[in-house]
């Protein structure tokens, strides 16, 4: 009985522990290129970032939503971004800083090139284990909003966490070093888009 009762509240303990470990949970989100001197922009580019995840623009979850933890009995916390900084504006602001190191000039009015970027989707399901899978839309138009080149970025990772921790620290550790990858997928090291922005 004794044996019952103790494994009973060993599970508790680690299921309250374990609840603890995923709620109000924010993830920093950092990108800091590098110099690239070999892949020069020609000029001004803008940047616009557009969020359409389907649960975003119905306004289910709010802006800053990047997915969700799930505790001892499966039920789910969102996780925002630290600040609760909107996701297209994070994004913005990492492309604005990417363009820059390429060499781009900042945004004018009169840009010679517009990077559109939309959100399709974007967004992760831990348990101890995490799945986080995104979908891009990338495109660069001239300023007469004449179509120069577009393409799809699209991608699932698992993130292994560990059955006492859960996915919490793996998260916090990997989904900068994801962010980091995808920002550099999308213009950097995408010749669709990249060729356009040098020419």
């Amino acid at each position: 009985m004794k044996a019952h009762i103790s494994v009973a509240v060993l599970t508790l303990l680690s299921l309250s522990l374990f609840t603890g470990c995923v709620a109000n949970q924010k993830l920093l989100y950092s990108y800091s290129p590098m110099e690239a001197n070999d892949k020069k922009i020609n000029g001004p580019v803008e940047v616009s970032v557009k969020d359409e995840r389907e649960f975003i623009v119905n306004g289910n979850k709010d802006a800053s939503y990047v997915g969700h933890f799930r505790a001892g009995f499966g039920n789910t916390w969102d996780v925002k971004t630290k600040g609760e900084i909107a996701l297209a504006e994070q994004f913005q602001t990492d492309l604005q800083k990417e363009l820059a190191a390429l060499g781009a000039s900042n945004q004018s009015p009169d840009s010679k090139k517009i990077l559109h970027l939309t959100i399709v989707q974007y967004n992760f399901d831990a348990y101890i284990n995490g799945r986080f899978f995104y979908k891009f839309l990338v495109s660069v138009s001239d300023a007469n909003d004449q179509l120069l080149a577009e393409d799809v970025i699209e991608n699932e990772e698992i993130i292994l966490g560990s059955f006492w921790l859960g996915p919490v620290g793996a998260f916090k550790s990997q989904m900068p070093i994801l962010h980091a990858g995808i920002i550099r997928k999308l213009v950097r090291d995408n010749n669709k888009i990249l060729d356009v922005l040098k020419s």
